[in-house]
């Protein structure tokens, strides 16, 4: 008897001992406890970004390892707010780049180089930039697993003053001189470009000129451009440009120094083109719009085949509700909208097919096409599949 109970509790004791230690023998769970970064620029950064200084060095930074508590290895990125209107950080606008703690990668072990031109970028991207002085915070991010189960520390975030330069394509306006209020109705292809403004407009008759905003977009005091003969455009001077006949225009302008000019052409209407529509007497069936340059159409196109837009000013009244194949004896082309990669654009020729759904096998289906050319460079299509 006295041996058995010995036995008994000799196994109690190790069952005890057993269960103490899986009790105590868990994975350890990783704890937020922050880190620190550094500002480690040689020369102070400019506190005025410029386009032509683009590709020099803003800053350099470099920080701590992320301290979870236990030995793993984190991904980090670089994010900005703004001081003043986000004290919150709700708004952070994330650098390019990924940093990590893998030792393999020295170039993107916990430090950064960010050129002018990639913390212009950013700048832009914050929903309450100006191009005027702004107050920065600047801050690493930590990150640590998947993004369904991630855990997320800061470094205390450095404050810097700093104006930058917008990177949205340059803005025009072409304007009623007897008007009160001046809107941005041209644009061009990019922030450094002033040759090729362009704009879809719908115009009442009256007087017009050109009118520049300053470098931050503001009309408060413009450039204001008149005209000379032969479409030459002159700042601060000129005469009016008379628009007679209230309709859709499609205006251009070249501001660069020496090339000053300008065209209005006046279009009927768009219309669509292609194989997806073309018969073998046919050019292109016209669209129905209205004065806010947005244009629809219902017509059957081939499966699998290609379409375009162009503008026209066409010969005769394009009455009637059915979609007519119009000749291009009867039309004058003004442009042709195509698609370049993702954007809606000018094309020339036979570019810029838009490809409709479907084999081409000679079967048609039916579509409302919408056409929305009422933001300067910004245009847009919709293709709806109609039962």
């Amino acid at each position: 008897m006295y041996m058995k109970n010995i036995l008994k509790t000799t196994i109690f004791t190790l069952f005890t001992l057993l269960l103490v230690s899986c009790t105590n023998d868990k994975e350890p769970i990783p704890s937020l406890n922050g880190f620190e970064y550094r500002d480690v620029s040689e020369v102070p950064s400019p506190a005025v970004l410029l386009d032509d200084n683009a590709a020099e060095v803003y800053k350099k930074l470099e920080w701590d390892r992320a301290n979870y508590g236990v030995p793993v290895s984190a991904n980090y990125r670089i994010v900005i707010t703004d001081h003043d209107n986000d004290p919150t950080f709700l708004n952070e606008i994330e650098i390019d780049g990924v940093y990590s703690d893998n030792e393999s990668d020295i170039s993107k072990l916990r430090k950064a180089t960010l050129s002018v031109a990639g913390f212009n970028d950013a700048l832009n991207k914050l929903p309450t930039f100006n191009c005027g002085v702004m107050k920065i915070d600047i801050r690493i991010k930590s990150i640590l697993g998947t993004s369904s189960n991630q855990q997320i520390q800061y470094a205390a975030p450095k404050t810097v003053t700093v104006t930058g330069y917008p990177t949205t394509p340059k803005v025009l306006s072409f304007s009623n001189v007897s008007g009160t209020t001046i809107l941005a109705n041209l644009a061009s292809t990019g922030f450094k470009s002033d040759i090729d403004y362009e704009g879809y407009l719908y115009l009442e008759p009256g007087d017009y000129k050109f009118y520049q905003p300053d470098a931050c977009g503001s009309f408060a005091s413009p450039i204001v451009y008149g005209a000379d003969a032969g479409g030459v455009l002159v700042a601060g001077g000129g005469a009016n440009i008379n628009i007679n006949t209230a309709g859709h225009y499609y205006i251009t302008a070249n501001l660069k120094s020496g090339e000053l000019k300008y065209t209005t052409q006046f279009y009927k209407t768009f219309g669509v083109l292609g194989t997806a529509v073309k018969l073998p007497t046919a050019a292109v069936v016209p669209m129905d719009g209205n004065n806010s340059n947005i244009w629809t159409i219902t017509i059957d196109l081939f499966k699998g085949r290609l379409l375009r837009f162009r503008s026209n000013d066409w010969t005769g009244e394009l009455a009637g509700n059915e979609p007519k194949n119009i000749p291009p004896s009867t039309s004058k082309l003004v442009t042709t909208l195509g698609l370049v990669g993702s954007s809606l654009t000018n094309v020339q020729g036979n570019d810029g097919g838009i490809k409709l759904a479907g084999n081409n096998d000679g079967t048609k289906q039916k579509y409302k096409i919408t056409l929305d050319v009422s933001k300067p460079r910004a245009y847009t299509y919709k293709l709806e599949l109609v039962e």
